[in-house]
């Protein structure tokens, strides 16, 4: 006997939440993938901008 999908998820509607926890899961996951290969630049700090960083560090 072949059940529809409507029926299977009436009868089952912890299967939906199930569905979207995984698809949010895996969501994430893609993002932080790409937010890791797709990092910005590391700008080293101590001095090395433009101008000796006066802007940044003020002298009393």
């Amino acid at each position: 006997m072949l059940l529809s999908m409507p029926k299977i998820l009436s009868s089952r509607p912890w299967l939906l939440v199930v569905g979207f926890f995984t698809c949010f899961v895996a969501l994430w996951v893609a993002f932080i993938f790409f937010a890791v290969k797709h990092q910005p630049d590391v700008v080293p700090l101590g001095g090395s901008a433009p101008g000796g960083g006066a802007a940044v560090h003020a002298k009393h």
